[in-house]
This record gives structure tokens, C-alpha cells and sequence, in this order.
């Protein structure tokens, strides 16, 4: 058994024989109700590879979908589109200008599909792109945007930086709101709740949020049945129950708990070894330490409101609803008579984690 561990090419997933938990359905549904999407998960979680395979999707690729639950439920030639992906992990910003990072990927993606970079400003880069691509092939865009925050939690030691990123990327897509003739569908996928107030204030304020969709709960990560179904083999010789506390445990105000399938994943690769597979991500050390200088380990769980679990505000930054939004803690009850959550650790893999960085 291949596990896809760190595969977040649907294409390369498929074609090496990985093992592929099968989300068509629930894709499916997401992209044929609405236009304007967005969806935040932690790191880990699968953002990339489902955005690739919207993109295989609408490119018409049908043999990567062979046995999928969508083979038979997608018309393959009438939804051809042509797909932009920006994928906001491959831009090399870390040693350059945002800006200048942002305009490279942009015209790598331009040569991918035979149009000619654009040199206009960096307020016209993508709207002229999109602009071109619908001349071309004479049919709506798919404008598919993976992990659009990420040039700003990767700074948030670092307030005046974040604040720039933040402000490149509001004026990247600044057009989007008033572009409707040229998409078929947009969707972009995060980590942090960003200010609807701030970048998002009229630009993307028409994104449907579908973080906390009953419908889309299970859009990524694993549920224990596809768990046990897919990997019914591995877990054979394993106490269920400990792997549950272990890697399972994300909720985003639903009954049913999610499992991480990058520390999953791991576990089951490692031949069953109990160990902090989530700590190999890329923590939100920031936070962590922030965590430890206000004690706030000592108070898990907490009780939130709604609002507070989707604040974000670079200058004043609080952490326990980021903590949340990095998979540090998840919902682990709501209140529907007091319309408070209750955060806690969604497990013991990340709990240890975070008590060794505290160390």
C-alpha cells in the first residue's frame, strides 16, 4: 500500500498508484452551487491536493477519475474549462518582494497556457490573465487560489512585512468582484480568517465562506469510516481506540471528528509507531510562543463566541482564535443557548507537539 504522504498533485497521486480516499462527491457538490467559494482548513489537511483535482476536474482529464465516485456524474466535455491555479506556496516571496514573486508565478502560469505575460501593473497582473485566457479559449475561467494567506502567517513575528503581503495580495484581487462574466467558478482556500473589513472589504466580500457547512465537513481530512475502509488492512493490528485519541479529534462544530491525514498518514506508514507526527508540519511557532508567555496552556479549553473564532488582526494579534485556525485547538462542543464554543487540544498528537515547543 502507497501512502500519499506529502502528494498534493491529483495527477501524480493517481498515476503512482497512491492511495486516493475518494472526496469527488463532496467536490462535486461544493463546485456545481456556487460561483464564488471560499474554505479555510489547517496545514495538513489536503487544501492543495483537492484544488488540483478541481483543476483535473475541469480540465477534462476523465482517466485520472476512473473508478471515482464522479466518473460517471460529470459531463467531461460540456464543463472543459480552461483552470488558473495560483498556488501561493510555490511563490518564492520568502527572499524576494511579494509583488515581484507573485508576478513570476503568474507568468509561468501565462506560458503554461499559451498566452503572453502581461506588463501592465501589478494592480492589472491577474485580471489581464484572466481577460486573455477567456479570449482565447472562448469559455468562462476557473480561478482556483491555494492557501492565498500564506504570505502572512508565515510572518506574523514580523507585523510591518505581513502587513505589505496582505495589502499586494487585496490588490492582486481587487477585480474579482466586478469580473463575473469571466468565471465559472472561484475558489480560494486558507488558513487564517482574514478581516472581511480589511482584505477582503469590497474586493472578495461576495466569497461564500463554507468553513462551517454541515455539507462540507468532510471536504477534506478523514472520517473514522474512511479510515477503516480504506486502510482497513494497517489497522488490523491496532487499538482503534488509541489511534483515535491519538490522530483523531478536528471539528469544526459538527458530532463527527476528523482525522489529520498528513499525521495519519504517518502513523500508518511507520508501521504503528505512537509518536507527534504533526510537529513535522511547519508549526506556528509565533503563536506557540505567544501561547506560553500568556500562560494560556494552563487554560485549555477555552470558551469563545462566533466572532472571536474568526478574528484576525495582524496588529493586534490574539491568539486563541488562531490557535484555532492553525489546528491547534478545534471545537470540541457548541453551545447553542450561550452561542459559545468550546476550544480544546483535538488530540494527543498535537497536544504533545506543542507542550515540547513550550518546553
Amino acid at each position: 500500500m502507497k501512502y500519499p504522504i506529502g502528494i498534493q498533485d491529483f495527477r501524480e497521486l493517481r498515476e503512482g498508484g497512491y492511495v486516493y480516499v475518494d472526496k469527488t462527491a463532496g467536490i462535486y457538490e461544493v463546485i456545481t452551487q456556487g460561483v464564488y467559494n471560499l474554505f479555510y482548513r489547517p496545514l495538513g489537511f489536503g487544501k492543495s491536493l483537492m484544488m488540483s483535482t478541481i483543476k483535473e476536474l475541469y480540465s477534462g482529464n476523465r482517466e485520472l477519475f476512473k473508478g471515482l465516485w464522479i466518473e460517471d456524474q460529470w459531463d467531461w466535455e460540456q464543463m472543459r474549462r480552461p483552470v488558473i491555479l495560483l498556488k501561493f506556496a510555490d511563490f518564492s516571496y520568502g527572499n524576494k518582494d511579494i509583488k515581484t514573486a507573485i508576478r513570476e508565478g503568474i507568468e509561468a502560469i501565462s506560458r503554461d497556457l499559451g498566452i503572453e505575460a502581461s506588463q501592465s501593473s501589478f494592480f492589472y497582473l491577474l485580471n489581464d490573465l484572466v481577460e486573455a485566457t477567456y479570449e482565447k479559449y472562448g469559455k468562462k475561467v476557473v480561478l482556483l487560489v491555494d492557501d492565498y494567506d500564506k504570505p502572512i502567517i508565515d510572518h506574523l513575528d514580523e507585523p510591518e512585512l505581513a502587513e505589505a503581503n496582505q495589502a499586494a495580495i487585496l490588490e492582486l484581487f481587487s477585480f474579482v468582484k466586478d469580473s463575473g462574466s469571466y468565471f465559472e467558478m472561484v475558489f480560494f482556500t486558507g488558513t487564517t480568517f482574514l478581516n472581511r473589513n480589511n482584505v477582503f472589504s469590497s474586493s472578495l466580500n461576495n466569497l461564500l465562506d463554507l468553513s462551517f457547512s454541515k455539507n462540507t465537513h468532510h471536504l477534506i481530512g478523514f472520517t473514522q469510516k474512511e479510515l477503516e475502509h480504506y486502510f482497513e488492512k494497517p489497522l488490523e493490528a491496532e487499538d482503534k481506540e488509541k489511534v483515535r485519541r491519538w490522530y483523531n479529534g478536528y471539528s469544526w462544530g459538527h458530532k463527527e471528528k476528523l482525522y489529520n491525514p498528513y499525521s495519519i498518514l504517518r502513523f500508518l506508514e511507520s508501521g504503528g509507531v505512537y509518536r507527534s507526527f504533526w510537529s513535522e508540519r511547519k508549526l506556528p511557532f509565533p503563536l506557540i510562543k505567544e501561547m506560553g508567555k500568556r500562560r494560556l496552556d494552563e487554560h485549555v479549553p477555552f470558551e469563545v463566541s462566533q466572532m472571536m473564532l474568526s478574528a484576525f488582526e495582524i496588529t493586534r494579534l490574539d491568539p486563541i482564535p488562531l490557535l484555532f485556525q492553525t489546528g491547534c485547538l478545534t471545537i470540541a462542543e457548541y453551545n447553542s443557548d450561550d452561542f459559545l464554543y468550546t476550544l480544546d487540544y483535538p488530540n494527543t498528537d498535537v497536544q504533545q507537539a506543542i507542550k515540547q515547543s513550550l518546553i
